[in-house]
């Protein structure tokens, strides 16, 4: 079952988890619901890690896809081995009218259990770093590239820790949650790229009938968003082989470049001179044996 699905139902909550039943009624009622498959996500946090300063020279083009929005991925390490049994993690987004600042509610799956509800709420905004208050404690990141991003956003506590919890401290929310952010700019920069994200439509409609007839919980309309050019899933499987200097033969994987105001994708190429790819002779000492 996905996420916001689990969050809707509510009916598994604990009792000091008020907080995610009203969370349920505002993701039923969101514009819309995205999941992203494992390539989109990755492409996504790719596009964090290694393009970061991209990201944030395309800020003044973003536009978020709706005023409400739901954003569901699966957690998995950027270069770890992917499974189904990776925990989801959703990010409610409630936007104003511009799709330019908003704030963010972040939730985890755990398995066996209810999902976990970051007991913060995030704001963002698009167009001005945000600077921390007595209220709201700024998310910073040490790579300064990603620092840029994570500085358009900032979080302040919403509910207190349960009691005989260790709880959520700021720094746990910051070192737990600073991807979440990030990750949405990229999903929007992605989405100004129409051609390479296919986005696929699942409506419930059917399936509601049988469900709610047998007294269960209906299961809420969603879009998966996929990759829809081979080539970007191609590219994306190949690991960099530039070397020192850069100016040698290597490979260069696929990434987005920014033209203006375009934004396409550079497929994967070779860069540099072949002679200098071969081994240097003055490195090595021949021995007579």
């Amino acid at each position: 079952m996905h996420l916001f699905d689990q969050v809707k139902s509510g009916v598994t909550m604990p009792p000091h988890l008020a907080g995610p039943i009203q969370l349920g009624a505002r993701i039923a009622l969101a514009d819309r619901r995205f999941v992203l498959d494992d390539q989109v996500c990755s492409l996504a946090k790719s596009l964090v890690i290694d393009q970061a300063d991209l990201l944030a020279d395309c800020l003044d083009l973003v536009r978020l896809p709706a005023e409400t929005f739901w954003l569901e991925w699966r957690d998995y390490d950027l270069d770890g081995q992917r499974s189904y049994d990776e925990p989801r993690v959703g990010l409610l987004v409630e936007a104003d009218e511009s799709g330019r600042t908003g704030e963010m509610t972040l939730v985890w799956e755990r398995p066996g259990g209810p999902p976990d509800v970051t007991p913060t709420c995030f704001a963002f905004d698009l167009d001005h770093a945000l600077a921390p208050d007595p209220e709201w404690f700024g998310m910073t990141h040490q790579d300064p590239s990603i620092d840029l991003l994570c500085r358009h956003f900032r979080a302040r506590r919403t509910q207190p820790s349960p009691a005989g919890s260790k709880g959520w401290t700021d720094h746990l929310v910051a070192q737990a949650s600073w991807l979440a952010g990030p990750l949405m700019f990229a999903f929007s920069v992605l989405l100004l790229r129409s051609g390479e994200i296919a986005q696929r439509e699942f409506s419930r409609g059917k399936l509601n009938k049988a469900r709610v007839s047998r007294g269960r919980t209906a299961l809420l309309d969603y879009t998966e968003m996929r990759i829809s050019r081979p080539e970007i899933a191609r590219d994306m499987a190949h690991t960099s082989l530039t070397g020192h200097g850069g100016v040698r033969l290597h490979h260069v994987r696929g990434h987005l470049v920014r033209r203006g105001s375009a934004i396409f994708w550079r497929r994967a190429h070779m860069r540099g001179e072949a002679a200098l790819a071969l081994p240097d002779e003055r490195r090595f000492t021949r021995v007579r044996m």
